[in-house]
């Protein structure tokens, strides 16, 4: 794999080579590469577990920052439906309180 300095210096996790989640994940292009990223409403799905199950308040943090940076992009009938179907759903609606 090559180093990208681009993305070297940032909080980047490979975590495996199996994408699982139910929306499909984003591509973005560096330097040549096709680089998948997970959406930001699977991130703030899995912050929302994290916060709410784990009282992770880190996890809040992380939650409301993503939610709030891509608000205007986000699917808000998959986060709706997903975090309904994940028992987060009391938790996102308090992410509207941030931003």
């Amino acid at each position: 794999m090559p180093k990208i300095r681009e993305i070297s210096d940032k909080g980047i996790d490979i975590v495996g080579t199996v994408y699982s989640l139910k929306k499909q994940p984003l591509s973005i292009y560096i330097d040549g590469y096709k680089i998948y990223i997970i959406p930001p409403e699977e991130v703030i799905l899995t912050y929302l577990e994290a916060w709410k199950f784990w009282e992770s308040s880190e996890d809040k943090i992380k939650a409301v920052l993503v939610y709030c940076a891509q608000h205007s992009k986000l699917d808000f009938n998959y986060l709706k439906e997903e975090a309904e179907r994940r028992g987060v759903s009391d938790y996102l609606g308090k992410l509207n309180d941030y931003c």
